[in-house]
């Protein structure tokens, strides 16, 4: 075997080893942190999923009980096999729990349609989900906009 080390490898120009390979000091860029892996495909699929549902919905839906819905966002699995839609809905939580029933109901059929115009192997299979983040944005900026208003109220009282 030599002087050569066992996990010998040629690299590209730029590109670091793994992480098992780098000795300290070897490598400028920082490598003790694992971070999840971000997939560019996952997320593309994903955005590609949101515009054609949001199509699907408005158009091809006609249940009565399905109130004022747009797709807030939607991710996909690593291996496409599974995709979170989730959806924010103009009115109450029962209004949101009914129409995630209604579209939860639905998605086999829009699995179906979005396989029609989507070019993809497997279409990943949906499941909805009240997204509550517009809510809790509004009731952190009530929030801030409370404390910053104490704030003001306790200076001009000095």
């Amino acid at each position: 075997m030599g002087d050569r080390p066992l996990f010998s490898r040629k690299r590209k120009k730029g590109v670091c080893p793994p992480l098992t390979l780098v000795k300290k000091g070897g490598c400028p860029h920082i490598h003790d942190i694992h971070m999840p892996r971000e997939f560019p495909r996952t997320r593309r699929v994903g955005e590609q999923i949101q515009r054609e549902l949001a199509g699907l919905v408005h158009d091809e839906i006609k249940d009565p009980r399905l109130g004022l819905v747009s797709i807030s966002g939607v991710e996909v699995s690593t291996d496409m096999a599974h995709a979170k839609v989730y959806i924010s809905v103009l009115g109450d939580d029962a209004a949101a729990a009914t129409s995630i029933q209604v579209l939860n109901n639905a998605a086999g059929f829009l699995r179906r349609k979005l396989g029609a115009q989507m070019r993809l192997r497997t279409v990943p299979r949906l499941r909805f989900y009240h997204d509550r983040s517009l809510a809790e944005g509004a009731r952190m900026d009530a929030l801030i906009n409370k404390a910053v208003s104490g704030t003001a109220d306790s200076k001009d009282d000095e």
